[in-house]
């Protein structure tokens, strides 16, 4: 398994979706267990909420690495997460 858009899920394993500014989730890319959205020519900001969303349907634990100076579509990344949650939440 390793780190990627692509990654599937073992069995009886939770993934953790890496959240964060490029910059800082690019470490976690090839480790196992690490779910990271490389750097892709064909991003988009659509294609980076629905890669959150498969990772909330699958129940993905998420590790948000940004910390400091945060700014631009990361803060709309991370709004995204939380308020889907919190829609999921109270269903």
């Amino acid at each position: 398994m390793n780190g990627g858009f692509d990654n599937k899920i073992v069995r009886g394993f939770t993934m953790i979706t890496v959240i964060g500014k490029l910059a800082d989730t690019q470490k976690y890319i090839g480790v196992q267990g690490y779910n990271v959205l490389p750097k892709l020519d064909n991003w988009t900001p659509d294609m980076n909420l629905q890669w959150i969303r498969k990772a909330i349907e699958r129940g993905d634990d998420f590790l948000i690495v940004s910390t400091k100076a945060v700014s631009g579509f990361f803060v709309e990344e991370v709004d995204f997460l939380l308020c889907t949650l919190k829609k999921d939440n109270h269903k």
